[in-house]
C-alpha cells in the first residue's frame, strides 16, 4: 500500500451529544457529551498491490 498526501487538511474539533443513554448508576435517560477530532479538507491518493483476488475483493467492498 502506498499513500500520497495531496492536501494535508486541517484538524477540527467537534462536540457530539447523545441522549437517553442507558446508565446503570442513574437508570436510562443520561445524556453524554463527547469531543471528537477529525481531519477536514484533506486529500489522499492510495495505491494497493496484492494478489488479484485480494485486490478484487477490496474493490468490491
Amino acid at each position: 500500500m502506498g499513500v500520497r498526501v495531496d492536501r494535508e487538511g486541517e484538524l477540527e474539533r467537534d462536540f457530539h451529544t447523545v441522549s437517553n443513554v442507558p446508565n446503570t448508576a442513574e437508570g436510562a435517560g443520561a445524556t453524554v457529551v463527547s469531543e471528537r477530532s477529525y481531519l477536514s479538507g484533506a486529500l489522499f491518493l492510495v495505491a494497493l498491490e496484492g494478489a488479484d483476488e485480494e485486490v478484487r475483493g477490496l474493490y468490491r467492498a
